[in-house]
């Protein structure tokens, strides 16, 4: 399986019934889905696409089929970073995913990359009511980016 693309299923989920509903894992693509994310799915599309990589995530909210499209382009590091899921939160239909770098297990080169990535959420109980999207990334590379999207207006 790519390490870099990831699906989170059911069996995930029950494991953390009834827990507080915030996750932190130790690696890329380690998050676990919160009670309520039925499952995810995150990818690195592109390795150093073009266009700007200082902009904020794009989210979009779905109330047809209940699910969250988180999308962006951010500095990867070099090839011993990888980029993922860091971990996500629901809370009182409020739900925020975080977007990391981790220390990859690659043989290392000099030099900046970038991604561009895609992450998909799928909710029990349908879309949240609103999403916030994190790009955190160290502080030297960058400030840290976040939007938040209303998803009764999305």
């Amino acid at each position: 399986m790519d390490r870099r693309s990831v699906i989170v299923g059911v069996g995930a989920v029950a494991s953390t019934a009834g827990c507080l509903a915030t996750l932190t894992p130790s690696g890329p693509d380690t998050a676990t889905a919160v009670d309520g994310v039925a499952n995810y799915e995150f990818s690195v599309v592109e390795e150093n696409p073009d266009g700007e990589k200082d902009g904020k995530p794009t989210v979009s909210c779905s109330a047809a089929d209940g699910g969250v499209r988180v999308s962006g382009r951010m500095w990867s590091g070099n090839t011993c970073t990888e980029v993922g899921v860091d971990s996500m939160s629901l809370e009182d239909g409020r739900f925020e995913v975080v977007v990391g770098t981790f220390e990859g297990d690659g043989p290392c080169t000099q030099g900046m990359g970038s991604v561009a990535y895609e992450a998909t959420f799928e909710f029990r109980d349908g879309a949240p009511t609103a999403v916030t999207a994190v790009e955190s990334i160290p502080e030297d590379w960058g400030p840290t980016r976040r939007r938040t999207v209303d998803c009764g207006t999305a």
